[in-house]
Protein backbone atom coordinates (compact mmCIF):
# COMPACT_ATOMS: atom_id res chain seq x y z
CA UNK A 1 0.00 0.00 0.00
CA UNK A 2 1.68 3.23 -0.95
CA UNK A 3 1.62 6.60 0.89
CA UNK A 4 -1.92 7.77 -0.82
CA UNK A 5 -3.78 4.96 -0.06
CA UNK A 6 -1.90 4.85 3.99
CA UNK A 7 -3.83 8.53 3.96
CA UNK A 8 -6.66 7.48 2.78
CA UNK A 9 -7.41 4.90 4.92
CA UNK A 10 -6.37 6.81 7.92
CA UNK A 11 -9.28 9.28 7.00
CA UNK A 12 -11.91 6.49 6.53
CA UNK A 13 -10.80 4.79 10.00
CA UNK A 14 -11.25 8.31 11.30
CA UNK A 15 -14.63 8.94 9.91
CA UNK A 16 -15.97 5.88 11.21
CA UNK A 17 -14.51 6.66 15.00
CA UNK A 18 -16.29 10.13 14.46
CA UNK A 19 -19.73 8.67 13.68
CA UNK A 20 -19.99 5.85 15.69
CA UNK A 21 -18.83 8.33 18.74
CA UNK A 22 -21.95 10.08 17.72
CA UNK A 23 -24.36 7.74 17.51
CA UNK A 24 -23.43 7.19 21.20
CA UNK A 25 -24.33 11.33 21.73
CA UNK A 26 -27.85 13.22 22.62
CA UNK A 27 -29.17 16.48 22.18
CA UNK A 28 -29.86 17.25 25.10
CA UNK A 29 -29.91 20.97 24.60
CA UNK A 30 -32.72 23.78 25.29
CA UNK A 31 -34.05 25.35 22.98
CA UNK A 32 -31.91 28.47 23.19
CA UNK A 33 -29.20 26.50 21.41
CA UNK A 34 -31.39 25.65 18.69
CA UNK A 35 -31.57 29.33 17.77
CA UNK A 36 -27.79 29.68 18.04
CA UNK A 37 -27.47 26.86 15.47
CA UNK A 38 -29.66 28.75 13.47
CA UNK A 39 -27.27 30.71 11.85
CA UNK A 40 -25.21 27.02 10.56
CA UNK A 41 -28.73 26.34 8.61
CA UNK A 42 -28.69 27.20 4.84
CA UNK A 43 -31.38 26.85 1.98
CA UNK A 44 -29.61 25.06 -1.30
CA UNK A 45 -30.97 26.93 -4.31
CA UNK A 46 -33.70 25.05 -5.99
CA UNK A 47 -35.39 25.73 -9.98
CA UNK A 48 -38.14 24.47 -11.49
CA UNK A 49 -36.32 20.79 -12.24
CA UNK A 50 -34.42 20.81 -8.42
CA UNK A 51 -36.00 20.57 -5.30
CA UNK A 52 -34.57 22.66 -2.46
CA UNK A 53 -31.99 20.73 0.31
CA UNK A 54 -31.62 22.54 3.69
CA UNK A 55 -27.79 22.48 4.57
CA UNK A 56 -26.09 22.36 8.06
CA UNK A 57 -22.47 22.60 9.48
CA UNK A 58 -23.25 22.24 13.06
CA UNK A 59 -21.63 22.78 15.80
CA UNK A 60 -23.18 20.41 18.26
CA UNK A 61 -24.23 16.55 18.31
CA UNK A 62 -27.77 16.59 17.79
CA UNK A 63 -30.90 13.68 17.18
CA UNK A 64 -32.27 11.54 15.27
CA UNK A 65 -29.73 12.51 12.56
CA UNK A 66 -26.80 12.82 14.84
CA UNK A 67 -25.25 15.19 13.95
CA UNK A 68 -21.53 15.51 13.93
CA UNK A 69 -19.04 19.09 14.23
CA UNK A 70 -16.48 17.14 11.88
CA UNK A 71 -19.58 17.10 8.98
CA UNK A 72 -21.86 18.86 6.68
CA UNK A 73 -25.20 17.80 6.10
CA UNK A 74 -27.87 18.30 3.58
CA UNK A 75 -31.39 17.19 4.19
CA UNK A 76 -34.44 16.48 2.01
CA UNK A 77 -37.79 15.94 3.58
CA UNK A 78 -40.43 14.67 1.49
CA UNK A 79 -44.12 13.01 1.24
CA UNK A 80 -43.71 8.85 0.05
CA UNK A 81 -47.11 7.55 -1.42
CA UNK A 82 -45.24 4.94 -3.43
CA UNK A 83 -45.53 6.42 -6.67
CA UNK A 84 -43.06 9.17 -7.05
CA UNK A 85 -38.93 8.62 -6.85
CA UNK A 86 -36.07 11.21 -6.82
CA UNK A 87 -33.37 11.06 -8.95
CA UNK A 88 -30.23 12.51 -7.23
CA UNK A 89 -27.14 14.17 -9.80
CA UNK A 90 -23.87 15.33 -8.20
CA UNK A 91 -20.56 15.29 -7.77
CA UNK A 92 -18.29 13.20 -5.71
CA UNK A 93 -17.04 15.62 -3.32
CA UNK A 94 -13.14 16.16 -2.29
CA UNK A 95 -13.37 14.48 0.96
CA UNK A 96 -12.58 12.20 3.43
CA UNK A 97 -16.52 10.04 3.10
CA UNK A 98 -19.73 10.22 1.86
CA UNK A 99 -23.07 8.63 2.33
CA UNK A 100 -26.82 9.20 1.42
CA UNK A 101 -29.48 7.95 4.12
CA UNK A 102 -33.38 7.77 4.92
CA UNK A 103 -35.03 8.11 7.50
CA UNK A 104 -38.46 6.87 8.90
CA UNK A 105 -39.50 9.19 11.47
CA UNK A 106 -35.88 9.00 13.70
CA UNK A 107 -34.83 5.40 12.56
CA UNK A 108 -32.26 5.53 10.06
CA UNK A 109 -34.38 3.02 7.08
CA UNK A 110 -31.49 2.68 4.67
CA UNK A 111 -28.02 4.24 3.40
CA UNK A 112 -25.62 4.06 0.09
CA UNK A 113 -21.90 4.90 1.28
CA UNK A 114 -19.68 6.68 -1.18
CA UNK A 115 -17.83 3.46 -2.65
CA UNK A 116 -20.76 1.51 -3.39
CA UNK A 117 -21.95 4.43 -5.94
CA UNK A 118 -21.30 3.61 -9.42
CA UNK A 119 -20.00 6.93 -11.35
CA UNK A 120 -21.70 8.28 -14.13
CA UNK A 121 -20.41 7.07 -17.58
CA UNK A 122 -17.31 8.95 -18.36
CA UNK A 123 -16.47 9.91 -14.77
CA UNK A 124 -14.83 7.96 -12.17
CA UNK A 125 -15.71 7.39 -8.53
CA UNK A 126 -12.37 8.93 -6.56
CA UNK A 127 -13.64 6.72 -4.03
CA UNK A 128 -12.84 3.65 -4.87
CA UNK A 129 -9.34 1.94 -4.77
CA UNK A 130 -6.89 2.89 -7.04
CA UNK A 131 -8.96 5.74 -8.82
CA UNK A 132 -7.70 9.31 -8.90
CA UNK A 133 -8.71 11.45 -5.79
CA UNK A 134 -8.49 14.92 -7.40
CA UNK A 135 -10.05 13.53 -11.07
CA UNK A 136 -11.96 16.64 -12.61
CA UNK A 137 -15.09 13.95 -14.01
CA UNK A 138 -16.18 12.67 -10.65
CA UNK A 139 -20.29 12.62 -11.26
CA UNK A 140 -22.69 10.56 -9.83
CA UNK A 141 -26.65 9.73 -9.82
CA UNK A 142 -28.60 8.00 -7.33
CA UNK A 143 -31.98 7.16 -7.73
CA UNK A 144 -34.45 7.48 -4.14
CA UNK A 145 -37.36 4.30 -5.20
CA UNK A 146 -40.46 3.24 -3.59
CA UNK A 147 -39.96 0.05 -1.88
CA UNK A 148 -41.97 -1.83 -4.45
CA UNK A 149 -39.46 -0.21 -7.49
CA UNK A 150 -37.70 -2.60 -9.66
CA UNK A 151 -34.26 -2.61 -8.48
CA UNK A 152 -32.39 -2.89 -11.35
CA UNK A 153 -35.13 -0.39 -13.11
CA UNK A 154 -32.55 2.95 -12.11
CA UNK A 155 -28.75 3.94 -11.40
CA UNK A 156 -27.78 3.53 -7.68
CA UNK A 157 -30.61 2.57 -6.40
CA UNK A 158 -31.81 3.77 -2.37
CA UNK A 159 -35.25 2.37 -0.93
CA UNK A 160 -37.93 4.04 0.66
CA UNK A 161 -39.62 2.17 3.64
CA UNK A 162 -42.87 -0.14 2.40
CA UNK A 163 -45.72 1.94 3.50
CA UNK A 164 -48.49 0.04 5.43
CA UNK A 165 -51.84 -1.50 3.97
CA UNK A 166 -54.43 1.71 3.57
CA UNK A 167 -51.89 4.05 5.38
CA UNK A 168 -51.98 7.76 3.98
CA UNK A 169 -48.63 9.42 2.73
CA UNK A 170 -45.92 9.26 5.04
CA UNK A 171 -42.95 11.75 5.44
CA UNK A 172 -39.21 10.65 5.01
CA UNK A 173 -36.10 12.39 5.42
CA UNK A 174 -33.16 11.65 3.16
CA UNK A 175 -29.33 12.97 4.40
CA UNK A 176 -26.23 13.97 2.02
CA UNK A 177 -23.19 13.63 4.82
CA UNK A 178 -19.97 14.45 3.94
CA UNK A 179 -17.03 13.98 6.14
CA UNK A 180 -13.34 15.67 6.65
CA UNK A 181 -13.46 18.16 3.20
CA UNK A 182 -10.13 18.72 2.20
CA UNK A 183 -8.53 21.18 3.75
CA UNK A 184 -8.22 24.16 1.34
CA UNK A 185 -11.77 24.22 1.25
CA UNK A 186 -13.62 26.44 2.71
CA UNK A 187 -17.39 24.40 3.66
CA UNK A 188 -17.71 21.85 5.03
CA UNK A 189 -19.16 20.11 1.77
CA UNK A 190 -15.78 18.82 -0.34
CA UNK A 191 -15.45 21.81 -2.69
CA UNK A 192 -18.85 21.17 -5.05
CA UNK A 193 -22.24 22.10 -5.20
CA UNK A 194 -25.30 20.29 -3.75
CA UNK A 195 -26.83 17.47 -6.11
CA UNK A 196 -29.80 18.30 -7.96
CA UNK A 197 -32.95 16.85 -6.43
CA UNK A 198 -35.23 15.60 -9.70
CA UNK A 199 -39.05 14.26 -8.85
CA UNK A 200 -40.37 11.78 -11.27
CA UNK A 201 -43.32 9.47 -11.79
CA UNK A 202 -41.53 5.96 -11.20
CA UNK A 203 -44.51 4.34 -13.11
CA UNK A 204 -43.69 6.46 -16.46
CA UNK A 205 -40.53 8.40 -15.64
CA UNK A 206 -42.68 11.77 -16.15
CA UNK A 207 -41.44 15.20 -14.33
CA UNK A 208 -43.34 15.43 -10.90
CA UNK A 209 -43.50 18.42 -8.47
CA UNK A 210 -41.47 18.93 -5.68
CA UNK A 211 -43.31 18.10 -2.02
CA UNK A 212 -44.73 20.63 -0.42
CA UNK A 213 -45.72 21.27 3.14
CA UNK A 214 -43.99 22.70 6.29
CA UNK A 215 -40.78 20.22 7.26
CA UNK A 216 -39.79 22.76 10.16
CA UNK A 217 -40.17 20.66 13.07
CA UNK A 218 -38.50 17.32 11.34
CA UNK A 219 -35.54 18.99 9.98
Amino acid sequence: MNTHEDIRMLSRLLVCLIFVTALFLTAGESASRDSTSASNTQYGAADANSCRWVEKAPDWVRSPIQMDIHAGYRIFVFYSDGTIGYRVRGEFPYAAFMSFTIYDNAYLYAALTDYEIEADPGSINPFHSNELVNAPNRAYTVTVLPHNARRDSMANPIFMPPLPHGSNPTSLVLVQRIYLGEPQDQDRFGGVDAPTIEPFEVRTSAPAACPSGDFTAII
